[in-house]
């Protein structure tokens, strides 16, 4: 079964904060999905002194995948298919890590969006596309080798054309606040002026992750190949210890760094699958298969998760003196295949 529009989430990190940068990011929100379509549902109303004086806010967001039974999503890819319709703009970063928070971001790659500048014909090599706020000029959000987005419809969903292009290996010029881009191979279609060109993140799977598996015993042994499965509703970010507590019968407690102590109990005896109480999903599942050997009181089992998500940052930038609008907002896409 192929992968859904439905299946396609957007979540908040678990903390934010916009006067603290060691408190916003971090691990994805629990609970809590990004409700489209509603107002502030990322980012707070702009105040008269923003647009004052200025401001520039981030917010990490997780691109998800929602599947049970999994799904593997293939060529993953994030982007903001339309510009903001006040004076403010958007760009993304990409960092790929699931934990960081803003201040680990040290000049962070940028990405944005601008428009055609000139009519292109069928097979067009060169693009000069006018960025969304000259201001973006300086951050380059295109660069060599990058994906591109090209459409001239209202949405990614919208009827009418769209292709992705890549950027060739020769770096973009940045001029008066226009980048002038040279593409691996022609474009499919023509474009006229003012088609949308947006840089894209791509990654290739947007799967759940088990890894760093640890074992501390003497004699016990464990194999995860075909032996663990993920969620992709459930699955989190967690390193999970698993401790014997009682050699003769196998019994053992599950631990995770965040989550505590005492997360669930099972025993080696049996198929293992801890509730996540956000879903009524396991998050994730060890068979009795792959325990071998003989496991002692207090011997361990430790490996790390990561959830069905591409983390990534938004940045919001109001520039000084910005005209007051009744409606400003982000539009981001997140395309991915299955087979």
């Amino acid at each position: 079964m192929p992968i859904q529009e439905s299946n396609l989430t957007f979540y908040p990190s678990a903390l934010v904060s916009y006067q603290t940068a060691s408190q916003n990011g971090g691990v994805m929100a629990g609970t809590g999905k990004i409700v489209t379509n509603v107002m502030e549902n990322l980012f707070p109303n702009i105040s008269n002194s923003e647009r004052s004086s200025g401001s520039g806010k981030r917010r990490k967001v997780f691109a998800k995948i929602e599947t049970d039974p999994l799904i593997a999503a293939l060529n993953g890819k994030v982007f903001i298919d339309k510009l903001s319709s006040g004076d403010d703009y958007f760009l993304l970063h990409f960092t790929g890590s699931q934990i960081d928070v803003e201040s680990d971001l040290s000049n962070p790659r940028h990405y944005g969006i601008g428009t055609l500048k000139t009519d292109v014909a069928v097979g067009a090599t060169s693009l000069t596309v006018v960025l969304e706020h000259a201001g973006a000029e300086s951050l380059q959000p295109f660069k060599a080798n990058d994906a591109l987005y090209i459409a001239a419809k209202e949405s990614y969903n919208s009827n009418g054309n769209a292709e992705f292009v890549t950027v060739s290996a020769t770096e973009v010029n940045y001029s008066n606040g226009e980048a002038s881009i040279l593409l691996a191979a022609g474009t499919k279609f023509a474009w006229s002026a003012g088609a949308n060109v947006a840089s894209v993140i791509t990654v290739s799977e947007v799967k759940p992750t088990a890894a760093d598996f640890i074992v501390t015993s003497a004699a016990g042994t464990f194999t995860s190949t075909g032996n663990v499965t993920l969620n992709g509703f459930a699955t989190i970010h967690q390193t999970w210890t698993l401790t014997i507590t009682d050699g003769a019968t196998g019994s053992f407690r599950l631990d995770g760094d965040t989550l505590g102590s005492g997360v669930a109990t099972g025993n080696i005896g049996s198929d293992f699958a801890p509730n996540n109480g956000d879903f009524s999903k396991p998050f994730f599942t060890l068979a009795a298969a792959g325990w071998g050997g003989s496991w002692a009181t207090n011997d361990t089992l430790e490996f790390s998760t990561d959830p069905a998500a591409l983390p990534f940052w938004v940045k919001r930038v109001v520039p000084a003196g910005a005209a007051s609008t009744s409606y400003s907002a982000l539009s981001l896409a997140f395309v991915v295949e299955s087979l």
